[in-house]
């Protein structure tokens, strides 16, 4: 019969490959036993091969050489695991018996709704893994597109009051408190102002004697009063407080992140730079390969 010779995409230890083609050729020569006992040690136990498709390989020429011994259901047992790790794995009649080949469709048609499974779980596996890759490397782009700079604050503005200081600080969340206080005790301090005139004038003729609102309306004036002036003791306390807020916070120095276009140099370095991704992908027919992102800085 004649022997395949399997190719291995990803890189193999010497000794994995040596053991196989001791073992792939005990079978060829029809020492079947022999071959059935290194071809054990190379799928199963502390010795088992790491490389997916020599592995693979490893257990079609176990379950062949088990069909020549008669050992049909440890066969079966081989090729029910060659299916779950890749669901999408084939039995080439060329190489194999025809008993082999048809213990390997049997098994197949029987694995069936579990093999559906399997192969679910290996597009969710890789889709997730792909998804992470691709997160990865907007990462390091991003990373790649920003600048740090070092900002330095003049002082003056720290004593502007209205929040202007704490903005020029970047501090927004305070600057915003402070203003939005400003703007409040303001608005009320000029509107309980525009309300006195308008609702309670007094006269005065032209020699500078002045005619009261009536006595009535003396309880309002007051509480008119009263808010006007609460509101305009905010409105300073306010930026006194923002004054000060804005020098005990000051920082001579800042650090700023900007954006800045990515460096196409080492952006083509780091696309020149792919691995072997390392999650293991049980359906892959082959060794797949992802994106390890990697540079020399």
């Amino acid at each position: 019969m004649a022997v395949a010779t399997f190719l291995v995409a990803a890189t193999v230890h010497a000794d994995e490959i040596d053991d196989f083609v001791f073992a792939q050729t005990a079978y060829a020569n029809g020492e079947y036993e022999a071959a059935a006992q290194r071809l054990r040690a190379l799928v199963s136990g502390a010795t088992a091969l790491q490389n997916p498709p020599l592995l693979a390989a490893s257990r079609r020429y176990y379950a062949a050489a088990l069909m020549f011994l008669h050992r049909r259901e440890e066969a079966a047992n081989q090729l029910e695991q060659l299916l779950r790790d890749n669901p999408d794995a084939q039995l080439d009649a060329t190489y194999f018996a025809a008993e082999t080949v048809q213990l390997f469709d049997q098994v197949r048609l029987r694995m069936g709704p579990e093999l559906v499974r399997i192969r679910e779980a290996n597009r969710v596996a890789r889709d997730t893994a792909q998804r992470r890759r691709d997160a990865d490397r907007a990462r390091m782009i991003d990373m790649l597109s920003r600048e740090s700079v070092i900002v330095r604050t003049p002082r003056w503005p720290m004593f502007v009051p209205f929040g202007v200081g704490q903005f020029v600080n970047s501090d927004p969340g305070w600057g915003a408190f402070f203003m939005l206080g400003s703007i409040l005790s303001g608005a009320a301090t000029g509107t309980t102002y525009a309300l006195g005139l308008t609702l309670f004038p007094r006269r005065c003729n032209s020699v500078g004697i002045c005619e009261n609102f009536p006595a009535a309306l003396e309880p309002a004036y007051r509480a008119l009063e009263a808010v006007n002036v609460t509101s305009l003791a905010l409105l300073l306390a306010t930026g006194v407080a923002g004054i000060v807020h804005a020098n005990v916070s000051y920082r001579a120095e800042r650090v700023e992140f900007r954006r800045r276009p990515a460096p196409q140099e080492l952006l083509q370095r780091l696309n020149l730079t792919l691995l072997p991704w390392s999650l293991p992908q049980p359906g892959a027919p082959a060794p797949s390969w992802g994106l390890a992102l990697g540079g020399r800085f």
